[in-house]
C-alpha cells in the first residue's frame, strides 16, 4: 500500500466466512499478479 495503488482495502463482515476486499489502481495485469503473489492473505497465510 506504500506504492499509491491502493484505493480501498478492508474486511468484509460475513458471519459465515472471513474474507476481504481490495480495490487497486494498476497499469497492467502483471502488476496485479505481483500484488497477489506478495499478499499473505491471498496466499492463505496468517497475517
Amino acid at each position: 500500500m506504500d506504492k499509491d495503488i491502493a484505493i480501498v482495502f478492508g474486511p468484509v463482515f460475513d458471519p459465515k466466512e472471513i474474507y476481504g476486499l481490495g480495490i487497486v489502481a494498476i497499469d497492467d495485469k502483471e502488476q496485479l499478479k505481483e500484488i497477489i503473489a506478495s499478499d499473505p492473505a491471498a496466499q492463505n497465510k496468517p497475517l
